[in-house]
């Protein structure tokens, strides 16, 4: 295909077994690798496990049988899913592409709106005057979205306030010598 410059093809991975220690879906990133192209897969059945396992490994193509009615007495209408059904796949298989992510951490919007709900934050408790020293007794932790993680604590016991801490008031590391 290559020599013919023909690159818009999709490799399909495909397996005649209901065994699943049988199925290989491993094969669909050594496909893409092996071959340096797009990899798919091919579902026989009506269950939708195997392909959400494809699209995890990076199948960028899903065949799936379809038929108007089960009943219908066509080869394969046993193993095909019917309109409806077919419909509720393909949101499933698209919800599955979209929660992969893009490949690195990072907090979620809905992490980052929660933040101030239950993050929590040491404070000024019950506040701090210019250059007094923080201690346990005069910090407290309280959820906030800013300022320094309680896991601190015992870095910043023993270290003088730069500026006065209202009561409540979060203790960020600009705030501490």
């Amino acid at each position: 295909m290559e020599e013919e410059h023909n690159n818009q093809y999709v490799l399909l991975h495909c397996f005649h077994t209901t065994r699943y220690s049988d199925m290989n879906m491993k094969a669909i990133p050594y496909m893409a690798q092996a071959f340096d192209c797009l990899v798919g897969y091919s579902s026989a059945d009506l269950h939708d496990e195997t392909d959400i396992t494809a699209v995890s490994l990076g199948a960028c193509v899903l065949e799936k049988r379809v038929t108007l009615s089960r009943q219908g007495g066509v080869l394969h209408d046993a193993v095909s899913k019917e309109p409806d059904e077919f419909k509720e796949y393909v949101k499933l298989m698209r919800n599955v592409k979209e929660s992969l992510g893009q490949g690195y951490i990072k907090p979620s919007q809905g992490d980052l709106d929660l933040r101030k709900k239950y993050f929590r934050r040491v404070v000024a408790d019950p506040g701090i005057s210019e250059g007094q020293t923080i201690t346990y007794e005069n910090m407290g932790v309280k959820r906030g979205e800013r300022g320094i993680s309680p896991i601190y604590t015992d870095i910043i016991v023993g270290r003088c306030a730069k500026r006065t801490l209202k009561p409540n008031e979060t203790i960020e590391w600009e705030d501490i010598q």
